[in-house]
């Protein structure tokens, strides 16, 4: 009975994604990241940045 709407709710899901991605992936990151757009997220690259995402408030909040 809501089969077509649960279609259309899923379709409108699955383009705030790909759009919220994509919007992640044109941000700005601080220097030494680098960052790249993968299947069902994004991938954040750099040299020691596990500790720099933890030291680094810049790091920790890119994408507001």
């Amino acid at each position: 009975m809501f089969e077509k709407l649960t279609a259309a709710g899923e379709r409108c899901a699955a383009d705030a994604v790909v759009r919220t991605i994509n919007r992640l992936a044109k941000t700005s990151t601080p220097p030494g990241v680098q960052i790249e757009p993968i299947e069902g997220g994004i991938a954040l690259t750099g040299k020691a940045l596990r500790r720099r995402y933890i030291s680094d408030p810049n790091l920790r909040n890119f994408a507001r």
